[in-house]
């Protein structure tokens, strides 16, 4: 069969081939790109429309396979199991022959007798002693909040709870022992409906005081001296705080807002590691504002080294003469000025020449200088034959790509201006636009 495919998909690629819509499917750049990695298109496009064609027959066939295995699983149902007490309702779709159409019915859980109700009750008292009490020990001593579900799965049961000690415990559960100094018994009273009948159970717990260290307790002393303080005062224009408590004295102080002292410290502290960061990227926009000025001197240097070449000189003395003029004032060529004053230095301490090349192609840190050195170098082996003319095209392509890169740079700043002239346009438009309207 994978035979029969491949020859299947040949005929379609002939067929696709001629087609004008063989270009959207294979553009130029993706053929050469199947070429660059050494393979045909033809066998290419065979191979992707085997694949294809073999993934698209193995899912129809799939898919055949998965329908005739449901459609032998069908049966004639006569009962349906309706889900216990307690459990939801159940979804079913069920498949009418005669009229060829499909019905949806909804399958309620069983409804228990009154005597199955009290049994059930009976049962979830159990579970609910022990799932209400939560993380506490014991009803004998409750210190933290209770769970009071709304329904408990498996039971039919909706629940209502309601606290006969509301300002201690309330009906979600909620357990506040502030200001306990002693045990309190309190009572839960439970509510089950089911099917129009009430079921009620009342549970009995004790809320345990709070224990305080020496610390907490001198604290919640001092709150209520404040508070009866306080109270005392209400009708003077001022309130005297108290001077002592129990022979201690007592001094208050403003609380401050260390705030400010924190956020300055963190200022503080991020500041030196940011500095050093900063430091280091003004480092690197020197080293490119370097290399964008040795660019620009790239082709006048080039050109002057052309022009000594092509009168005869030799490479050394043609780089001396460059040297020479460099030193004069060529205001804005300073830097390069300066490499080509170390490389004639290096010669003159026994640098060989095309050491010294590659030292001064290496300070100048730009690609064209190494890219010349590579050049010089090259022409030495070829007896210099020629280099006159190569550094003439050298010269005029830097100047070519210069003159792309200065309108690539014009077009950026284009439209960089583009955004601040729509919005000065914007508000020309609407000063203009505006009072036309309010005069109606």
């Amino acid at each position: 069969m994978s035979g029969w495919i491949e020859r299947l998909a040949g005929r379609i690629y002939v067929r696709l081939s001629k087609s004008r819509f063989f270009e959207l499917l294979a553009p130029l750049r993706l053929r050469r790109n199947i070429e660059f990695c050494g393979m045909e298109i033809q066998r290419y496009y065979e191979d992707k429309i085997a694949l294809f064609l073999k993934v698209l027959l193995g899912g129809l066939l799939l898919i055949a396979l998965q329908g005739a295995a449901l459609y032998l699983q069908r049966e004639q149902v006569t009962v349906l199991e309706r889900p216990a007490a307690g459990q939801s309702s159940d979804q079913e779709e069920l498949w009418l022959e005669e009229e060829g159409t499909a019905v949806q019915v909804e399958v309620y859980a069983r409804e228990l007798t009154k005597e199955e109700a009290d049994e059930s009750f009976e049962a979830l008292l159990s579970v609910l002693e022990q799932m209400i009490l939560g993380e506490n020990e014991s009803f004998a001593k409750v210190t933290e909040d209770l769970t009071l579900p709304d329904s408990v799965g498996g039971y039919p049961f909706t629940l209502t709870w309601s606290s006969l000690n509301w300002e201690i415990i309330s009906s979600e559960g909620e357990v506040d022992r502030e200001g306990l100094t002693e045990d309190i018994q309190a009572e839960l009273r439970l509510r089950a409906d089911y099917g129009g009948w009430q079921w009620y159970y009342t549970f009995s717990l004790t809320v345990s005081a709070p224990v305080m260290s020496t610390e907490q307790e001198y604290l919640y002393a001092v709150e209520a001296l404040l508070k009866e303080s306080e109270e005392e005062s209400r009708g003077k224009e001022q309130w005297e705080l108290p001077e002592e408590l129990e022979g201690a004295v007592l001094k208050f102080y403003r609380n401050v807002d260390y705030s400010s002292l924190i956020w300055l410290a963190l200022l503080l502290l991020l500041l030196p590691p940011l500095l050093w960061a900063a430091k280091d990227q003004d480092l690197w926009e020197k080293r490119k504002k370097r290399r964008s000025r040795m660019e620009s001197a790239y082709p006048e240097f080039i050109s002057r080294l052309s022009l000594y070449i092509a009168a005869g000189l030799n490479l050394q003395r043609a780089m001396a003469e460059c040297a020479a003029d460099y030193q004069q004032d060529w205001g804005q060529e300073k830097l390069l000025g300066k490499e080509l004053s170390d490389f004639m230095k290096r010669m003159k301490d026994g640098y060989s020449f095309y050491q010294a090349l590659e030292a001064f192609a290496e300070a100048c840190d730009e690609e064209h200088y190494k890219k010349l050195a590579g050049l010089l170098r090259q022409a030495e082996k070829n007896s210099m034959r020629g280099l006159a003319r190569m550094l003439e095209q050298e010269a005029a392509a830097v100047q070519e790509e210069q003159r792309r890169d200065s309108r690539a740079r014009g077009d950026r700043i284009s439209d960089k201006l583009l955004g601040p002239m729509m919005l000065q346009l914007a508000i020309v438009m609407g000063l203009i636009m505006v009072p036309a309207f309010l005069s109606f």
